[in-house]
């Protein structure tokens, strides 16, 4: 019996060095040139990147975290330096590609003319739904949320940007406004507001959007509803009945218009409100 128990404790012992030594082995770092030109060091698995890991592609992109099958997918931080621009991606991937919730970040000389910050869901390497910033260097902010039931955009000029996050309302502050709540029939119902005073450039639509989507952009177009527009000399009031141009007037009264414009901007402005502070951290951010 004695016997007995001394070879089944050998017999135990081997099995838990055996799978030590495999556990060493799965995890064993080693270098490897991949495909794509990158230099590889990290986990590998039938001869792939597998584990974790880090890939360069020279001085000036590199990718470390979760690799499958020698693909990009897991958790991991992507970066690309150079021509007046940072580039970072934190979040997750699938199949070599963004998929997944994310933070992008783009930092930019004023040479090149813009950053960007993009907090929420990827698909395939394109930003679907979240919070955005984009700062124009010479001119404004931009910044859009967008969930499974509404879509909201708004800019404002870069000398009225720190007037519009300590939630002053005048109108010529904020220069667009964009608001589409998702309906039960797949329509969006809600409004799109433009205005530079310093141009001719003004126009008010109000009621139900189609949203289209072509490539990896989408828009919305009024589908039932009135949108009004400044041509100069007079505006253009016009009905959209099921997406088509139904009606159109030209009226003179150039002072109805803008005031309307005016009033209607007032009751929207709101909207953006719980917004603002959102705002505010991504600005900071892309300090």
């Amino acid at each position: 019996m004695r016997k007995l128990m001394v070879a089944l404790s050998f017999i135990l012992m081997f099995n838990v060095v055996l799978n030590i030594d495999k556990t060493d082995a799965a995890s064993k770092k080693i270098s490897l040139k991949l495909s794509s030109g990158a230099t590889y060091y990290g986990e590998v698995k039938n001869g792939k990147p597998h584990g974790k890991g880090t890939a360069r592609w020279g001085e000036n992109k590199t990718y470390s975290g979760d690799w499958v099958n020698g693909k990009r997918s897991g958790y991991g931080v992507y970066k690309l330096n150079g021509n007046g621009e940072s580039v970072t991606y934190t979040g997750n991937w699938k199949n070599d590609k963004q998929n997944g919730q994310g933070n992008f970040i783009s930092k930019a000389t004023e040479e090149y003319g813009m950053s960007r910050i993009q907090k929420g869901t990827f698909v395939n390497n394109q930003f679907k739904s979240g919070n955005a910033l984009t700062v124009y260097f010479d001119s404004y902010y931009q910044f859009s949320h967008e969930d499974d039931d509404k879509y909201i955009h708004f800019m404002t000029f870069k000398e009225n940007v720190n007037k519009v996050l300590s939630g002053k309302r005048g109108n010529s502050l904020i220069t667009q406004i964009s608001y589409y709540k998702k309906k039960a029939n797949g329509l969006f119902e809600g409004y799109r507001y433009g205005y530079e005073p310093e141009s001719s450039g003004a126009s008010y639509s109000v009621g139900t959007y189609k949203k289209v989507t072509e490539a990896e952009y989408s828009y919305f177009n009024l589908y039932n509803g009135v949108n009004d527009s400044f041509e100069e000399l007079y505006y253009l009031k016009e009905k959209y009945t099921s997406g088509r141009l139904s009606k159109a007037e030209k009226i003179d009264d150039i002072d109805e218009f803008f005031t309307t414009l005016d009033n209607n901007l007032a009751k929207r402005l709101p909207d953006m409100k719980p917004y603002l502070k959102t705002f505010t951290t991504l600005k900071n951010e892309l300090k």
